[in-house]
């Protein structure tokens, strides 16, 4: 969906190998006997590809929390859930669906989920990462779940206990009291947080009837100063605001002031004939800093720190027709994500796999860094070996004297992509909405216009045509 690697490099890991010679003898673009810590390999129970990891795995602690490696405003924009820690969505105006059959429609629905369990959680950045990603594994068995590479799991957070002991103390209440709830119900105050409130997303509303019931004259000056509120919101989660501007409401009006709980969407990292009743995650946990307090996303912190193995979660499936694998197994596909965003392109390898698909198969990769936040390296360098991975092309924007992304790595291939279009390839697109995916798309514009020897409106017109064919699709947050 998703957001970040595989082994740590930590952990003392052998040579790449191979023999050392230039870039073009690695199939990653790096020459072999490069002096790295090799992150592919994996070591002693570390992640197998196909297996997962071993019972008993031990999950490294979240990285430290010194002030600075999670700049305010992003980590709490992703906080908030605006396309928190990968939580995917279709996107808007996308092509329609590949003319292929969808499962049956499930009987486990957003507001019907499925109560699956917990079986595997596993740290697949290295201890020195910036970025805290979690492989997460969950037990369908029972459900009768059915899903395609390209869906989203719908997650139903559970609310950090801590979080929510701490709102109830800085209004001075014990969580005894009881609240109605939306439905007309009634439940205890700590409850009603715990399960039916989205108590870690700020909005303008929640600042402004905070405001109004708390009478505090400077938060009223700041609602009236958009681009104070705006800066307000951007860096400071509820439980901020109320360590900042503190006033003790009655247990009705404090419950009253956060919107319904809801879903999050992740886009799923396996195929269901390589895992069986299984769905993988690849979580990216999203870390804040506020008042001297360490607070995690609402969804990613549950999933990546606060359930244990065999406990509940409630999920179901979302799915996403406008980003489907071609019909026509032969069909060569370009994968193009960063961060998190590769969650989908491992589904759609193992579908490969599992179906024996012969179509070529391009990954164009992006992270911080090789040694820490390649995900699932082991996988694709056994991907890689037997063939089925054609290439790979590596980005690392925090490792060497330039920032490298993806929309570079494209670029730089710029006349294979081209070859690839003309040979029928479908292009796939997963990450941020705002910044990778439209410089890809940009690049991808460069490309056609370059290669194709096209104008700029007809490059515009190439691209769309890709589109409506469904050779362009894009899972972006």
């Amino acid at each position: 969906m998703p957001g970040q690697p595989g082994q740590q490099a930590s952990q003392g890991q052998p040579a790449m190998p191979g023999q050392p010679g230039s870039a073009a003898a690695s199939p990653f673009g790096f020459p072999f006997g490069t002096p790295f810590g090799n992150p592919f390999a994996a070591p002693a129970g570390g992640f197998v590809p196909g297996q997962g990891f071993p019972p008993g795995t031990g999950v490294p602690p979240a990285p430290g929390m010194a002030p600075g490696v999670y700049p305010h405003a992003p980590a709490f924009a992703a906080f908030q859930g605006a396309g928190a820690a990968m939580a995917m969505t279709p996107e808007a105006g996308a092509a329609t669906a590949a003319p292929e059959a969808e499962p049956a429609v499930s009987a486990w629905t957003r507001n019907a989920p499925f109560t699956a369990t917990l079986s595997t959680r596993q740290k697949i950045t290295s201890r020195n990462a910036e970025k805290d990603v979690q492989h997460i594994e969950i037990d369908l068995e029972g459900s009768g779940i059915q899903y395609q590479p390209g869906d989203a799991l719908g997650v139903w957070p559970v609310n950090a206990p801590a979080l929510v002991s701490e709102i109830l103390e800085r209004h001075k209440l014990d969580g005894t009291e009881t609240v109605k709830l939306a439905d007309g119900s009634e439940a205890t105050l700590r409850d009603a947080l715990t399960h039916h409130a989205d108590i870690t997303q700020n909005t303008p509303t929640l600042v402004e009837q905070y405001a109004a019931l708390s009478k505090l004259r400077p938060l009223q000056e700041l609602v009236e100063d958009r681009k104070a509120l705006d800066a307000l919101l951007a860096t400071t989660p509820p439980v901020g605001l109320f360590a900042e501007y503190p006033h003790p409401l009655p247990a009705q009006q404090l419950f009253s002031l956060f919107r319904p709980q809801s879903p999050r969407l992740y886009s799923i990292a396996s195929a269901q004939d390589e895992v069986g009743d299984a769905v993988h995650l690849t979580v990216g946990v999203v870390h804040l800093r506020h008042h001297g307090q360490h607070y995690m996303g609402a969804a990613s912190g549950y999933l990546g720190h606060l359930l244990e193995e065999d406990d509940d979660v409630r999920v179901f499936i979302e799915p996403n027709r406008n980003f489907r694998l071609p019909a026509d197994d032969d069909t060569p596909i370009i994968m193009i994500g960063a961060g998190t965003g590769v969650a989908p392109f491992r589904a759609f390898m193992q579908q490969r796999g599992a179906a024996g698909a012969t179509g070529k198969n391009w990954l164009i990769f992006g992270n911080q860094r090789f040694t820490d936040d390649f995900l699932y390296q082991a996988e694709w360098l056994q991907y890689r070996k037997s063939g089925l991975l054609t290439r790979a092309d590596l980005a690392w924007s925090r490792q060497g004297e330039h920032k490298v992304y993806v929309q570079h790595k494209l670029q730089e291939a710029g006349a294979d992509v081209w070859q690839w279009l003309q040979e029928g390839a479908h292009v796939y697109v997963c990450g941020d909405a705002t910044r990778m995916a439209r410089d890809v798309e940009n690049a991808l514009l460069d490309i056609i216009r370059t290669h194709g020897r096209l104008d700029e409106d007809d490059a515009d017109d190439y691209l769309n045509t890709l589109r409506e064919d469904r050779r362009y699709q894009r899972d972006v947050y």
